[in-house]
Formats: structure tokens, sequence, C-alpha cells
């Protein structure tokens, strides 16, 4: 028997987890963080919405 989960909930997990930060960071009125979403990424990307007055 495989280790690995069958297909539909693997995909299914991926897209939680890829859609975690643009909710984590909705508040800050984020639509789209771009992938993969490193600390630097979601570091700039925060920085940018407050620069723009979000």
């Amino acid at each position: 028997m495989s280790a690995l989960p069958p297909i539909p909930t693997a995909i299914a997990t991926c897209r939680a987890v890829a859609n975690a930060p643009v909710d984590a960071l909705s508040v800050l009125s984020i639509k789209n963080v771009a992938m993969p979403a490193t600390p630097e990424v979601l570091w700039r990307t925060i920085h940018e919405a407050q620069a723009k007055g979000a």
C-alpha cells in the first residue's frame, strides 16, 4: 500500500496550503501571493500593500 494520500486529497491539501497566506493577509486587502510563498515574498507583499495604503 502506498504511503501517499489519494490524488484528490493531495490536490485539495495543496490548494488549502497555497490559499492560507492569502486568507491570512486578506485584512490588508491582499488578494494574491506569488508562489512559492517564501518569507521574503510574504514580507514584500505585506510592505507593498502597506505602501499603497491598504
